[in-house]
């Protein structure tokens, strides 16, 4: 999501609506305009019911108390920014674009907290020099194939002093094995290590990169989920079938076999531009 510069405080995360969590948190926590953007219909949907389950529970609400949805336009582009066919994911084909932004009309949402979510391509939206304070991308990045296009816009789009946070799973500097060179082109991933990510960021013009390898708190996050969904196995096969519950255990410990092989990795970038 991306935050208004125009705002006392900014948060926002690029191309996450289905961790739109973090951006009811940014908008609540720092009284800042958050605005979401991914190009999957789906995952703005998402991000749109869970908000407006939060306006009817009346557990969130925000700065000026509003509790009203209020739709705005958005722009689904047919292009995705991996490079990939726009059919997949929900995204909006070319027969179904949205409105202009400039319209008055349609799918983003501003209750209850100051968030706003767009259907839109992250490499083709345009928004004006120095728009936000802050960009946010949480695991999201190893969908998009052209990242050196993407970091020169967010540097764009950053106000000088702005700040740029980003996590994202990455791959290791070493040799990988055939096995998970499979798996990245089976599932279509663009994984960089964490020294190209500096290299392409300081490319755009950031300068400052911190890249750190948090695959500690990775490895704890997988043995979290796999001890949960152990506890819950009767409830999600109630819920679901026998076959689905095995599929979700085995990604869940096929990632923390990549991850304690040392070839996965999760990263957090923090960069700020320069004044």
């Amino acid at each position: 999501m991306l935050c208004s510069a125009s705002h006392a405080a900014s948060c926002g995360v690029v191309a996450v609506a289905h961790y739109a969590g973090t951006a009811f948190m940014a908008a609540d926590v720092y009284g800042c305009h958050v605005h979401g953007i991914d190009l999957s219909v789906n995952m703005i949907l998402i991000a749109i019911e869970r908000a407006a389950a939060a306006t009817a529970s009346g557990s969130r609400r925000s700065i000026n108390g509003s509790t009203t949805i209020t739709p705005r336009a958005v722009v689904a582009t047919p292009e995705a920014a991996n490079g990939h066919d726009s059919s997949c994911n929900g995204v909006a084909n070319g027969s179904e674009v949205l409105p202009s932004p400039t319209s008055s009309s349609s799918v983003q949402q501003q209750a209850p907290h100051d968030v706003t979510f767009e259907v839109a391509d992250v490499l083709t939206r345009d928004f004006p020099a120095g728009a936000f304070d802050v960009c946010i991308s949480r695991d999201s990045l190893l969908h998009v194939e052209d990242k050196q296009a993407l970091f020169s816009r967010l540097h764009h789009w950053l106000q000088p002093g702005g700040q740029l946070l980003i996590t994202d799973y990455c791959k290791c500097a070493g040799e990988l094995s055939s096995g998970f060179q499979s798996y990245i082109q089976k599932r279509r991933y663009n994984l960089l290590t964490l020294q190209e990510y500096t290299a392409h960021l300081e490319a755009a013009g950031f300068t400052g990169v911190q890249a750190e390898d948090c695959t500690a708190e990775l490895l704890a996050c997988c043995e979290d989920e796999l001890q949960g969904l152990q506890q819950r196995k009767d409830a999600f096969i109630q819920a679901f079938t026998c076959e689905e519950y095995d599929e979700v255990m085995s990604r869940w410990q096929e990632k923390l076999g990549r991850a304690k092989a040392g070839e996965q990795l999760w990263g957090r970038i923090t960069v700020r531009k320069a004044m």
